[in-house]
Protein backbone atom coordinates (compact mmCIF):
# COMPACT_ATOMS: atom_id res chain seq x y z
CA UNK A 1 0.00 0.00 0.00
CA UNK A 2 2.66 2.57 0.84
CA UNK A 3 4.49 1.61 -2.44
CA UNK A 4 1.10 2.80 -4.63
CA UNK A 5 1.24 6.00 -2.34
CA UNK A 6 4.17 6.44 -3.61
CA UNK A 7 3.56 5.57 -7.21
CA UNK A 8 1.15 8.40 -7.82
CA UNK A 9 3.28 10.82 -5.89
CA UNK A 10 4.47 13.14 -8.91
CA UNK A 11 8.24 13.41 -9.29
CA UNK A 12 10.20 16.21 -8.51
CA UNK A 13 10.47 17.16 -12.45
CA UNK A 14 6.90 16.79 -13.03
CA UNK A 15 6.17 18.55 -9.82
CA UNK A 16 8.55 21.65 -11.17
CA UNK A 17 6.74 21.78 -14.33
CA UNK A 18 3.53 21.72 -12.92
CA UNK A 19 4.31 25.18 -10.58
CA UNK A 20 6.18 26.33 -13.32
CA UNK A 21 3.41 25.77 -16.38
CA UNK A 22 0.08 27.23 -13.57
CA UNK A 23 -0.11 30.88 -14.89
CA UNK A 24 2.10 33.27 -12.65
CA UNK A 25 3.56 29.98 -11.36
CA UNK A 26 7.35 30.89 -12.66
CA UNK A 27 7.84 32.48 -8.69
CA UNK A 28 6.56 29.29 -6.65
CA UNK A 29 8.62 26.81 -9.28
CA UNK A 30 11.44 29.18 -8.33
CA UNK A 31 11.25 28.67 -4.71
CA UNK A 32 10.37 25.31 -5.40
CA UNK A 33 13.83 24.70 -7.56
CA UNK A 34 15.64 27.15 -4.39
CA UNK A 35 14.60 24.38 -2.08
CA UNK A 36 15.53 21.22 -4.19
CA UNK A 37 18.48 22.64 -5.08
CA UNK A 38 19.44 23.26 -1.21
CA UNK A 39 18.31 19.45 -0.68
CA UNK A 40 20.49 18.11 -3.16
CA UNK A 41 23.39 20.67 -5.42
CA UNK A 42 23.58 18.42 -7.85
CA UNK A 43 19.91 17.98 -9.04
CA UNK A 44 18.33 18.58 -12.01
CA UNK A 45 14.50 19.72 -12.58
CA UNK A 46 14.85 20.73 -16.49
CA UNK A 47 16.81 20.66 -19.41
CA UNK A 48 17.71 24.22 -20.41
CA UNK A 49 16.36 23.86 -23.86
CA UNK A 50 12.43 23.66 -22.40
CA UNK A 51 12.70 26.18 -19.89
CA UNK A 52 14.18 28.34 -22.45
CA UNK A 53 11.54 27.11 -25.15
CA UNK A 54 8.43 27.60 -22.19
CA UNK A 55 9.46 31.49 -21.68
CA UNK A 56 9.41 32.39 -25.78
CA UNK A 57 5.84 30.53 -25.51
CA UNK A 58 5.37 33.84 -23.40
CA UNK A 59 7.42 36.39 -24.80
CA UNK A 60 4.79 35.17 -28.22
CA UNK A 61 1.96 35.01 -26.44
CA UNK A 62 2.98 38.83 -25.01
CA UNK A 63 3.28 37.84 -21.43
CA UNK A 64 6.68 39.09 -20.82
CA UNK A 65 6.72 40.02 -17.35
CA UNK A 66 6.32 36.04 -17.45
CA UNK A 67 9.06 35.45 -19.72
CA UNK A 68 11.76 37.39 -17.58
CA UNK A 69 10.67 34.91 -14.40
CA UNK A 70 10.73 31.76 -16.64
CA UNK A 71 14.27 33.06 -17.99
CA UNK A 72 15.65 33.98 -14.65
CA UNK A 73 14.54 30.41 -13.42
CA UNK A 74 17.31 29.31 -16.40
CA UNK A 75 20.03 31.58 -15.53
CA UNK A 76 19.81 30.08 -12.01
CA UNK A 77 19.86 26.57 -12.89
CA UNK A 78 22.74 27.05 -16.22
CA UNK A 79 24.68 30.33 -14.82
CA UNK A 80 27.27 29.11 -17.13
CA UNK A 81 24.88 29.01 -20.31
CA UNK A 82 25.59 32.37 -22.07
CA UNK A 83 22.15 31.49 -23.91
CA UNK A 84 20.60 32.12 -20.89
CA UNK A 85 21.38 35.51 -20.74
CA UNK A 86 20.24 35.91 -24.17
CA UNK A 87 17.27 34.66 -23.91
CA UNK A 88 16.59 37.16 -20.41
CA UNK A 89 17.64 39.67 -22.29
CA UNK A 90 15.13 39.62 -24.92
CA UNK A 91 12.23 39.36 -21.99
CA UNK A 92 13.85 42.63 -20.70
CA UNK A 93 13.34 44.14 -23.79
CA UNK A 94 9.65 42.58 -24.28
CA UNK A 95 9.02 44.07 -20.87
CA UNK A 96 10.41 47.63 -21.65
CA UNK A 97 13.23 46.98 -19.36
CA UNK A 98 16.21 48.80 -20.60
CA UNK A 99 18.79 49.02 -17.83
CA UNK A 100 18.20 44.89 -17.45
CA UNK A 101 18.51 44.08 -20.86
CA UNK A 102 21.98 45.54 -21.36
CA UNK A 103 23.14 44.00 -18.21
CA UNK A 104 21.56 40.66 -19.55
CA UNK A 105 23.04 41.39 -22.79
CA UNK A 106 26.67 42.31 -21.61
CA UNK A 107 26.13 39.24 -19.18
CA UNK A 108 26.03 36.86 -22.43
CA UNK A 109 28.87 38.11 -23.90
CA UNK A 110 31.11 38.14 -20.67
CA UNK A 111 29.88 34.03 -20.44
CA UNK A 112 30.13 33.37 -24.11
CA UNK A 113 33.98 34.49 -24.28
CA UNK A 114 34.29 32.01 -20.88
CA UNK A 115 32.53 29.34 -22.46
CA UNK A 116 35.53 27.24 -24.92
CA UNK A 117 33.41 24.35 -26.01
CA UNK A 118 30.04 26.14 -27.75
CA UNK A 119 29.41 25.11 -31.35
CA UNK A 120 30.78 28.32 -33.78
CA UNK A 121 27.33 28.80 -35.40
CA UNK A 122 25.78 29.32 -32.04
CA UNK A 123 28.37 31.15 -30.45
CA UNK A 124 27.74 33.70 -33.41
CA UNK A 125 24.26 33.74 -33.19
CA UNK A 126 24.12 34.64 -29.21
CA UNK A 127 27.00 37.24 -30.23
CA UNK A 128 25.20 39.05 -32.94
CA UNK A 129 22.17 38.29 -30.80
CA UNK A 130 23.36 40.03 -27.65
CA UNK A 131 25.60 43.16 -29.83
CA UNK A 132 22.46 43.47 -31.52
CA UNK A 133 20.02 44.57 -28.29
CA UNK A 134 22.86 46.42 -27.18
CA UNK A 135 23.69 48.36 -30.65
CA UNK A 136 18.98 48.59 -29.91
CA UNK A 137 19.50 49.83 -26.77
CA UNK A 138 22.08 52.63 -27.71
CA UNK A 139 24.41 51.34 -25.22
CA UNK A 140 28.55 51.06 -25.79
CA UNK A 141 29.40 47.85 -27.01
CA UNK A 142 31.56 45.74 -24.95
CA UNK A 143 35.40 45.00 -25.34
CA UNK A 144 36.81 41.50 -24.52
CA UNK A 145 39.16 42.88 -21.34
CA UNK A 146 42.87 42.62 -21.95
CA UNK A 147 44.93 40.28 -20.52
Amino acid sequence: PARAADASKPSAMEEFWSLLEEPGGAARAMQYYEDAKKRDPNVVLFPEFAVNALGYERLQADKAEEAVEIFKINVAAYPASPNVYDSLGDAYVAAGNRELAIEASRKTLQVLDATPNLDEQFRKLLRESAEGKLRTLGAPPVRPSAP
